[in-house]
């Protein structure tokens, strides 16, 4: 089986899956050589087809051929500790939760807001999902006898007004129950003015019934803006999520203290594939149980095998053929290198990156790898030289198919 031949047949498939821009990308990296080393032409596109599919899975919605932009995603590592640094866990979260309810700010806001009494689940979320408490301040809570909870209310008109330039102005009319009432309430915003410039549109987060953290508009000037604000300096101080926060100021529900975290991000783009494995623990979890986690971590994105390292001859084999390709052109507008397909355009004709470069001259590069390690000569043998190469770099710059499989089933994490 010739290459044109194998060309042809993998042209066929591209156009049933709407993808006429991979050849190139195929052949840089490899798969093409892999595909013509297999004993049949259905093994060979089989081999090509499982390629395409990899790449579309790591870069979804986003044409293998036709983009060099960056994705990046994470996703976290559920870790196990032993029982000890539970109880210490558990110990840290009931001793921090203490000092918050100590806190100035935590004492004010529950004194002035909620009469110096925790609400129950229920009436928490009835006032997160208020739209009065979203829109009007504590003092005209207070002015209007709108009781914090117990009340209903109803967003009649919402307006956003852009004059003059460089001006904004939001007004809500909202209907209330009791006290019975419709009121029209603005917020203006104004960058010159110091006290219009706190002013503006923000997302408070809290958690829903079944725990997952969700998120709504609130003026910043509003009853639910002023328990954004708290809950962001409780985060900080006691190292807790936002929205749990916020839930322990109304419940004084216990929020969570994590002691060891691990998350895998992915980053990725037309040429290569990446993942970061990123550990966070407290000094007191053991090592042994950090390790585990890693460990745990890096079995779940390279596989049981994958944590190996390659070997010092492949590595300085890539290094050495990347010093030995010459660059022929850079991408400038008006210009295109010789050869490129006239249908690519822009960002897909710099996607065809082999295009502007020059690979060196099999028999002497390889002669040239032969004198410089002698000990892992290839003789006259360019085949299995250029076969090495393709596949350390696919190593290299894609890792393990496993890695693919994360790429295209991890979700954003909420």
């Amino acid at each position: 089986m010739t290459e044109e031949e194998l060309q042809q047949r993998a042209k066929m498939r591209r156009r049933q899956l709407g993808e006429e821009n991979t050849w190139h990308v195929l052949l840089e990296h490899g798969y093409v050589e892999d595909a013509l080393l297999k004993d049949s032409r259905e093994e060979g596109v089989e081999v090509l087809i499982k390629a395409y599919d990899m790449f579309s899975a790591a870069f979804p919605g986003r044409s293998v051929g036709g983009s060099r932009g960056g994705d990046r995603r994470t996703d976290t590592v559920e870790v196990a500790l032993s029982d000890l640094e539970l109880e210490h866990q558990a110990t840290l979260e009931q001793y921090l939760a203490m000092c918050a309810a100590c806190d100035l700010d935590v004492y004010r806001f529950r004194k002035k807001v909620l009469e110096g009494e925790l609400l129950t689940e229920d009436r928490a979320r009835e006032l997160l999902k208020s739209p009065a408490a979203a829109l009007m301040g504590t003092r005209l809570f207070n002015g209007l006898k709108i009781p914090i909870v117990g009340h209903t209310a109803e967003v009649k008109s919402y307006a956003r007004d852009l004059v003059p330039p460089g001006f904004e102005e939001y007004t809500a009319t909202i209907a209330v129950d009791p006290p019975g009432i419709t009121r029209t309430v603005g917020m203006p915003t104004l960058a010159d003015i110091a006290y219009a410039n706190e002013q503006r549109p923000v997302v408070l987060e809290f958690p829903d019934e079944e725990g997952r953290i969700v998120g709504r508009e609130v003026w910043s000037i509003s009853l639910l803006g002023e328990l954004r604000e708290l809950g962001e300096k409780l985060s900080e101080r006691y190292r807790w999520q936002p929205a749990q926060a916020v839930y322990f100021v109304l419940t004084g529900e216990i929020p969570a203290v994590p002691a060891l975290t691990v998350i895998r991000s992915f980053t990725s783009s037309m040429y290569h594939f990446d993942t970061l494995i990123t550990v966070e623990a407290s000094p007191w979890v053991s090592s042994r149980t950090v390790q585990r986690a890693f460990r745990k971590a890096q079995i779940k994105t390279q596989g049981s095998d994958g944590g190996r390292s390659l070997g010092e001859k492949n590595l300085k084999l890539l290094r050495f053929v990347i010093e030995h390709i010459e660059h022929v052109g850079t991408i400038e507008e008006g210009k295109r290198p010789l050869g490129a397909p006239k249908h690519l355009v822009g960002l897909e004709l710099v996607a065809q990156y082999p295009l502007y470069r020059k690979m060196p001259n099999g028999k002497k590069i390889v002669s040239k790898w032969n004198e410089k390690y002698p000990e892992w000569s290839y003789g006259n043998d360019t085949g299995r030289f250029w076969r090495d190469y393709h596949r350390i770099k696919k190593s290299v710059a894609f890792g393990p198919r496993k890695q693919w499989e994360c790429a295209s089933t991890v979700q954003q994490p909420r």
